[in-house]
């Protein structure tokens, strides 16, 4: 019986780390970048998301993301701050739109409290059913704004901050979708509308 015997005795290319793309001056300039803007981008990530805990992580993803790219970006100061930005306000797009599509999943789960036979159940079942039938059938962008800010209060300065685009546009998309729910017979009374 033949056994395989290991070398243990220069077993160091098995426990050494792997040597990583950044040198020293790339790590002393990430905590430069980095104590220098995180605060600046919490903030930002911390205003357009509203919650802390969320925006903590949306901030470390967003730096993990910097750190793998340090090697090939152009760190002078303007530029640098920029992408960051640029990053931060696309996180936080990505993430308010899946909040949208969560919230959206979980409107369709809910179900009328009480005897599920009773006539003001049937029909508050129904409404709920053909609204989120109405929701799933809208734009991302419309949807996601919808939603932010009928259903989660999300003012719309805030809107303008994720989506980045005008107040004006924003109420434009809002009466539109509003107009379109009371064309299908989804509303029928005005008590969404500002």
């Amino acid at each position: 019986m033949n056994k395989q015997v290991l070398n243990t005795q220069n077993s160091s290319e098995i426990t050494e780390p792997k040597k990583t793309a950044h040198s020293a001056v790339d790590e002393e300039r990430f905590r430069e970048i980095y104590d220098r803007y995180h605060l600046k981008i919490f903030n930002y990530i911390a205003k357009t998301i509203g919650n802390r805990e969320d925006a903590l992580d949306l901030l470390q993803e967003l730096f993990l993301l910097f750190y793998d790219r340090l090697p090939r970006l152009d760190t002078s100061t303007g530029r640098i701050e920029a992408w960051l930005l640029r990053v931060a306000r696309n996180m936080c797009l990505s993430f308010s739109r899946s909040r949208a599509r969560h919230m959206t999943k979980a409107l369709n789960n809910i179900e009328p409290a009480g005897d599920s036979n009773s006539e003001v159940d049937l029909l508050k079942k129904d409404f709920h059913k053909k609204v989120h039938y109405f929701l799933d059938h809208l734009n991302d962008q419309e949807r996601s704004i919808f939603i932010l800010h009928k259903m989660e209060g999300m003012k719309y300065r805030d809107l303008m901050k994720i989506f980045d685009i005008s107040q004006r546009t924003l109420k434009r998309i809002v009466a539109s979708v509003l107009a379109r729910m009371k064309e299908q017979g989804i509303l029928e009374r005005d008590d969404l509308v500002e």
